[in-house]
């Protein structure tokens, strides 16, 4: 039985993109880098460690420092039935299902192109297109659309609370992102990742999650208002996490 601590504290996650090829579950010290959010097989994907902030930004298709942030949304979108089941949705209990979701930051900058920001228990994943139905379905959980569906839990048959893909949840919406006293820019939120280490912190269904990532990224580039927090709370609503 999880302890209570770990509910409470947890948005839980597996993984954050429905990417293939992408199937390990070991933590790899990445950076993974879609320049075009709509391919994301292994072929399109370059990978990046810690200390190779320089070479990301001398390797990189697109001049970040000018893609200036227009607006930053976070996002919530609920898990696939196979990121959870018996193991997490049994302990987990009446009223705290709103936690089994995975947790995003986009920004929207003044070139017209959007930038995907998220935590999967493999690595930082970053994703751009000029089309924002590429980043949802980067970060989209539930392949088939379908909605709630029956499956399988250890007390026999348990409801998968999913949502349709076009109930993708708005937690909250800047149009102030800032560094520095600045207008931020991606390349600013590509430097956060890098000097705060977030490749080699790890993954942790409890405290290092792609809640943990998205509220510490948010939190950063926006200001005291506008900042996000986990809920402690059970049956809270689609905009709480």
């Amino acid at each position: 039985m999880a302890g209570l601590g770990s509910i409470l504290g947890a948005t839980f996650s597996s993984t954050s993109s429905s990417s293939p090829g992408k199937e390990g579950k070991d933590w790899q010290n990445k950076l993974y880098w879609y320049p075009n959010a709509a391919h994301t097989d292994n072929e399109d994907m370059y990978m990046f460690e810690q200390g190779q902030e320089d070479l990301f930004f001398r390797q990189c298709m697109y001049n970040l420092s000018e893609e200036k942030i227009k607006s930053m949304i976070f996002y919530k979108t609920p898990l696939a039935p196979e990121h959870f089941g018996k193991l997490i949705m049994v302990p987990l209990g009446i009223g705290w299902t709103y936690k089994l979701c995975h947790l995003y930051v986009v920004a929207e900058t003044d070139s017209g192109k959007f930038f995907c920001f998220a935590k999967s228990c493999e690595s930082i994943e970053l994703y751009c297109s000029g089309n924002e139905e590429n980043i949802y379905a980067s970060q989209y959980q539930t392949p088939d659309g379908e909605g709630a569906r029956m499956i399988p839990g250890e007390t026999g048959i348990v409801r998968q609370l999913c949502l349709p893909k076009e109930k993708l949840t708005v937690i909250e919406r800047s149009t102030r992102a800032r560094a520095r006293g600045n207008i931020a820019s991606v390349a600013d939120i590509v430097k956060w990742i890098f000097n705060t280490r977030q490749l080699v912190l790890g993954y942790n269904t409890a405290d290092r999650n792609c809640k943990d990532f998205a509220v510490d990224l948010w939190n950063f580039f926006t200001p005291e208002n506008e900042q996000v927090s986990p809920s402690y709370m059970p049956f809270k609503g689609e905009t709480h996490f």
